[in-house]
């Protein structure tokens, strides 16, 4: 008998592991396929795992050289034009293990900074001037971006001669992609994370619909400059004096290493602004890290470091069906409460139908609980797998019936339009800060009224003396509560027609396109919204758009609806901005805006001024365009050459100012 046989010595046994390491090969290459263009078909716990998993069984069998162990980025899936990279994009070795970031260091100075989570790219300068971006793509071939002049903090010159090629991440920080997210329609899939919206945005064709994204530059390599120190960080000042922003790091030695990792986990963890999955260890000298070399993955002279994703394991109590406003039940897990990362979490969104059924849960199972980006708590795996729950066919909050409707994504939907949680988020809407700001008044508060149907319509809380009577005999309630109540309401009577649109609960409309239709509307206000004028907000895209017709036009042929809104409006000031007129300056004059802006602190707010003296600002050029606004106004862009060959007037901002304000 043998003994002490190789572990892969049994023909039965190598199958099977070269089976397993086949199926987890295809998940990864799927998984990285859609991470680099834009999709995410599973967490990065899970990656992680699975790619631990395979380097385990390579360790002892093997690797292919077309293994995701070996190979970098993934190959590119859009109709962008692909190019080989000059300096190739490797990939970086990772760890989560300090003790061997430590050893990796050794006696050298290293630089520690925040590894941004988004979308790599690789801008070239030639004396100068910016020619190129470029995406990572499988680090050898990557894609050129057709929009890279809304990409922030990527300036246009450089005090340089010759070339000069700096690496980066494209990102949208936090508070931009809740922003985002706030403003998709409630039956799309909201973004599950900012890598997965900055890639699909810079692939973007249309250039409008990227131009009011905040896409940010991070640079965190000089690749290469004619002159420059080997100091890498003093290489990151040299950027930042240049107009860069670079990611967030410090100087570090063997000792100080672990104190720096945790001043910049937490600062992560505490700012919550800056998108990031890790932290990047290379050596300060670039000369040193450069004569290291390079595998055929990745740079000898760098690693990155991972979190520790914490991972608890906690019992299922049940699945909740939160309605909103418009109907959508969203399923939320309620588990036994856990310890995770310094804070007690209980349940976690499920997000949609589709997600719920993948986990196949059921009470009483096994759950594994994380905290995505250490901040939002999310159900990595159900063990157990029981699905004895069910999507439940009435809604949690009237009883009624529930749908289950959407294209991409399966999403619940109340069908009853006297729903009680439809009506409650409405009128919580309604008072909230964003539209008439009713300090004090609870959502509790809201639900009594409307139980007793004091309250039915918006316009009734202004009317909500004449049942005071039986208002101050409820319990919780009393001759100064309801005072307070009813002084709150009247401070409120004013109210600008930017919240007030919100305040209308128009679905799609909210509070970033609230006021863009405000800017539009004028000194006219509220009135300027008809059926001849509405075709002019087209630019709110057209989703968006279409609500806003649908939402007006049922107005039109509502009697009711047009009663209570009559009503409304009878009740309150409505205050437009002062100095936007209809007939200004700028009165019968169309504008098309491309390309970064200089003097304008974004493309609203140039687009709020042109409005305000009267002027229009369209998506595209066409021979009725007054002028295209253009600070690069010999660039070979697709809108220069259309104004061009229209005899269009093509103007650079200052020169835009200069002739029309």
């Amino acid at each position: 008998m043998l003994t002490n046989a190789h572990p892969f010595s049994s023909s039965t046994k190598r199958k099977e592991i070269t089976i397993m390491s086949i199926e987890i090969k295809t998940k990864l290459k799927e998984a990285s396929d859609a991470y680099y263009n834009g999709v995410a078909i599973m967490s990065d716990f899970e990656y992680d795992m699975l790619y631990a998993q395979l380097e385990a069984i390579e360790g002892e069998a093997g690797a292919d050289p077309d293994s995701p162990t070996q190979t970098v980025g993934a190959n590119a899936a859009g109709t962008l034009v692909k190019a080989q990279h000059e300096y190739p994009c490797l990939s970086l070795n990772k760890t989560k293990d300090i003790e061997e970031l430590k050893k990796f260091l050794g006696d050298q100075t290293g630089y520690l900074s925040i590894k941004c989570d988004g979308m790599t790219c690789q801008a070239t300068y030639l004396d100068g001037r910016l020619q190129k971006v470029m995406t990572r793509g499988n680090g050898q071939i990557g894609e050129v971006l057709e929009n890279k002049e809304f990409i922030k903090c990527l300036p246009e010159t450089v005090p340089t001669l010759g070339k000069m090629v700096v690496r980066g991440e494209a990102i949208i920080a936090y508070p931009e992609f809740e922003r985002i997210n706030a403003l998709l329609p409630e039956t799309e899939s909201l973004y599950k994370n900012p890598r997965n919206l900055v890639s699909g945005t810079l692939r973007q064709k249309d250039k409008t619909a990227v131009s009011g994204r905040e896409v940010m530059f991070m640079a965190f390599e000089l690749v290469y400059a004619e002159d420059t120190v080997d100091d890498v960080e003093f290489q990151m000042f040299d950027l930042e004096e240049m107009g860069f922003k670079t990611c967030p790091g410090v100087s570090v030695t063997k000792e100080t290493l672990e104190e720096k990792i945790a001043w910049l986990t937490d600062k992560v963890k505490n700012d919550r602004i800056i998108p990031a999955d890790g932290l990047v260890l290379t050596f300060k000298d670039k000369a040193y890290a450069k004569a290291l070399g390079t595998t055929d993955k990745a740079p000898r002279g760098s690693m990155a470091f991972k979190w520790q994703d914490e991972l608890v394991e906690t019992k299922l109590r049940e699945v909740i069906w939160s309605p909103s406003m418009l109907g959508t039940l969203t399923p939320v897990a309620v588990f036994e409460p856990v310890d995770l990362e310094g804070t007690t979490v209980s349940r976690a969104s499920l997000h949609n139908v589709s997600i719920f059924r993948s986990l196949s849960l059921g009470v009483g199972d096994i759950v594994q609980v994380f905290k995505a980006n250490m901040i939002i708590p999310q159900i990595h795996e159900n063990l157990t797998r029981s699905g004895t729950i069910e999507v439940p066919d009435t809604c949690s909050a009237c009883g009624g019936i529930a749908k289950i409707e959407g294209k991409e994504t399966d999403m619940l939907v109340c069908q009853n339009e006297h729903c009680p949680a439809k009506r409650l988020g409405r009128f919580e809407r309604f008072c909230s800060r964003d539209a008439f700001n009713f300090e004090g008044v609870s959502v509790s508060t809201l639900e009594v009224l409307l139980q007793k149907g004091f309250v039915k319509t918006f316009a009734d809380l202004f009317e909500i003396r004449k049942h005071k009577d039986a208002i101050i005999e409820m319990d919780g309630f009393g001759e100064k509560s309801f005072e307070n109540l009813v002084n709150t309401i009247d401070k409120r009577r004013q109210v600008d027609l930017a919240a007030f649109l919100y305040s209308l609960c128009i679905p799609n409309v909210g509070r970033d396109v609230s006021k863009r239709i405000a800017d539009v509307c004028g000194e006219e206000g509220f009135g300027y919204l008809r059926s001849d004028t509405l075709n002019e907000f087209s630019f709110l895209g057209p989703v968006t758009h279409q609500s806003l017709v649908t939402w007006f036009n049922d107005l039109e042929s509502c009697s009711e609806h047009k009663r209570e809104l009559e009503r409304l409006r009878d009740e309150v000031t409505i205050i437009t901005k002062p100095g936007t007129v209809k007939n200004g300056r700028l009165s019968g004059k169309t504008f098309v805006i491309t390309g970064k802006l200089e003097h304008f602190r974004n493309r609203d707010e140039m687009v709020a001024r042109i409005v305000s003296e009267g002027g229009k600002v369209s998506d595209s050029v066409n021979a009725k365009t007054t002028a295209l606004i253009n600070n690069d106004t010999a660039s070979a862009s697709s809108k220069n050459k259309k104004a061009k060959s229209l005899g269009v007037t093509i103007l650079s901002e200052k020169e835009f100012m200069n002739a029309y304000l």
